[in-house]
Parts: C-alpha cells; sequence; structure tokens
C-alpha cells in the first residue's frame, strides 16, 4: 500500500511539475475584440451608394455572409452583378463585421480576374 501511494505521489508531482503540454511561462495573446462603428459603416454604405441604406437588413445580410465558410460564389456573384457597387458593399461589410476575413475577398477578386 505504502509502495501505490508513493507511485501516486510521484505521479501527482510529475504532473503538476510539467503541466499538461502548456507552458506556464509563456504569455498568452491577449484576444483582440472588434469593435463596431456602426454610424461610420452605416455613413460609408450611404455615400457609396448615394442614398440611405435599410442599414438593419444590411447588418443581418453582412453577419450571414461573414459566417459563410466559402466566399467565392458570393463574390463571383458580385463581381457579375449589374451593380458595380455590390463588391464595394461587400468590401466596407466585411471590413467592418469581420475585418480578419476580408483579405479572402481580394483573393477572390485576384484570382477570378486571371
Amino acid at each position: 500500500m505504502k509502495r501505490f501511494t508513493l507511485s501516486l505521489v510521484a505521479a501527482a508531482v510529475l504532473v503538476l511539475s510539467f503541466g499538461c503540454g502548456e507552458s506556464s511561462s509563456e504569455p498568452k495573446p491577449e484576444p483582440t475584440e472588434h469593435v463596431v462603428d456602426y454610424v461610420a459603416w452605416k455613413a460609408q454604405l450611404d455615400t457609396l451608394m448615394g442614398h440611405p441604406v435599410d442599414f438593419p437588413e444590411m447588418m443581418i445580410i453582412a453577419n450571414e455572409d461573414c459566417a459563410k465558410k466559402d466566399l467565392g460564389y458570393l463574390i463571383a456573384l458580385a463581381m457579375d452583378s449589374r451593380n458595380p457597387k455590390l463588391l464595394d458593399v461587400y468590401r466596407i461589410n466585411f471590413a467592418n463585421v469581420c475585418p480578419e476575413r476580408s483579405s479572402e475577398i481580394e483573393d477572390i477578386v485576384s484570382d477570378l480576374s486571371d
């Protein structure tokens, strides 16, 4: 029984000493939270379109678009649209809602333009 207890204590010391694979001495990156400036976003869209947009509806659409995994089809349709401003609407929406994905739009535009 004594040997079993010593084995458990030794195992506990090893686990506590080495952790579970993550070094506690390494600093953890601070999570960055994107803050949306709704007034500026709406102003960008209004300026682009030349008239006030239905902003509540635009926010819903922008959030749905940002959640899509594959943007290729969406951007291809925008590029093929009769409305030349549609691609810029996507650019503005992504820059404001999910800026971490904005570069994907430019990559797709570049690929489709070749």
